[in-house]
């Protein structure tokens, strides 16, 4: 025995046939909604019952009576008609609908997708693998990643309502485990700084090496306070050596991360707190400048990157990962253990979320002991 009712999808109206009897035991044809309206669709359940009970159509033939067998689409083909239905959408204000930044967006990751797995490849090839491929891309970050899972979750369950695909379950999302980037320790730092130092006059020593000026190896000392500064402050690279005497201000203890030459991550100006151990450093460094002088003699990040790395694998050969944004990890450990609030580092780090300096809460473990010793002496 045949049962046929419509479904109501998002997008698509859907008739479907069952029968225990039969193999599939359920068989369906869509419609989209933007053609056929709820009385358009019973009338044309009501045909395809009649065309059925006469025997001049079977719903498992898979094809609607009067149309023929469709050529089998390309992946290319498929987001191109799959974008052109959700601008049809938009534009009479529909359900499901795209607006013209939304499609801007959406085809060009789709055309992506298409290129990466194929263009000419069918759609009814299609498999979870290449989802998967797709979605948990490593270059790519998490956010990105579940944009992406959004967005081929429609695009296949369009598919499948067309025809195109059967049966195509996208991937079980992929649990990342957090791992806490490596981070330098204020003993490291002191150590890392010594170690630049020594090689700095170890360079110095050789032969057919400039003794002055400012190719000598000595001239890089200044990298120690580099370190030591955005150790304490928390800043990037970028932001270190856009510094400009101007821009701190020892005496209300506030300082400018970025200006109208140099826009950092944030993409605004932003003022934090100048913490206490950099106030003397910053005093040394700040000097007699003048307010557009930057606080380092050099542009070149390249080279602090480099100098760090070298002095690190010196002094603290354990942690081989060590690199210069380790510092600003190091910044955010080192004040959740002196106890500074979590908002408080937020704002001086200038994360966006503060789930990004939650993270490093697991390591701080300063008073820990100390409160489940006297936890348990109290039992």
């Amino acid at each position: 025995m045949v049962m046929k009712h419509i479904r109501d999808l998002s997008t698509r109206w859907q008739i479907r046939f069952k029968d225990a009897g039969r193999s599939p035991r359920e068989v369906s044809f869509s419609f989209d909604k933007a053609s056929f309206t709820r009385r358009q669709i019973q009338r044309q359940r009501d045909e395809l019952r009649y065309l059925w009970q006469r025997g001049e159509w079977d719903p498992w033939s898979g094809r609607l009576p009067g149309v023929e067998e469709a050529r089998p689409v390309t992946l290319l083909e498929a987001v191109q008609a799959y974008c052109a239905h959700k601008r049809d959408l938009g534009r009479r204000r529909q359900q499901g609908g795209w607006n013209a930044k939304t499609l801007s967006t959406y085809r060009v990751e789709l055309a992506y997708f298409a290129r990466r797995t194929g263009e000419t490849r069918l759609a009814a090839r299609l498999t979870e693998r290449d989802l998967e491929r797709f979605i948990h891309d490593e270059s790519i970050a998490e956010a990105t990643q579940d944009k992406r899972r959004r967005m081929l979750k429609t695009f296949v369950r369009w598919m499948t309502d067309q025809g195109y695909v059967n049966g195509l379950a996208l991937p079980r999302p992929f649990v990342k485990r957090r791992k806490i980037p490596a981070y330098v320790t204020e003993g490291e730092l002191t150590r890392i700084c010594e170690a630049h130092a020594a090689l700095c006059y170890e360079r110095q020593a050789e032969k057919h090496v400039p003794k002055s000026g400012a190719s000598a190896p000595t001239a890089r000392l200044w990298m120690t306070d580099a370190f030591q500064v955005a150790f304490y402050q928390g800043l990037r690279r970028g932001e270190l050596l856009a510094l400009r005497a101007g821009g701190v201000d020892l005496e209300r203890k506030r300082m400018v991360v970025g200006d109208a030459d140099f826009i950092p991550k944030g993409k605004d100006e932003r003022v934090i707190t100048v913490t206490p151990p950099a106030r003397p450093l910053l005093a040394q460094l700040k000097g007699e400048k003048a307010a557009r002088e930057h606080l380092f003699p050099s542009r070149h990040g390249n080279q602090l990157t480099a100098a760090f790395k070298r002095a690190a694998r010196r002094a603290v050969p354990e942690k081989p990962d060590l690199h210069f944004h380790s510092l600003r990890h190091g910044c955010c450990v080192f004040w959740l253990e002196k106890g500074v609030g979590v908002k408080d580092v937020r704002d001086l780090l200038r994360h966006k979320d503060i789930k990004t300096t939650m993270q490093y809460s697991q390591v701080v473990v300063k008073g820990q002991t100390d409160r489940f010793e006297a936890a348990y002496g109290r039992v």
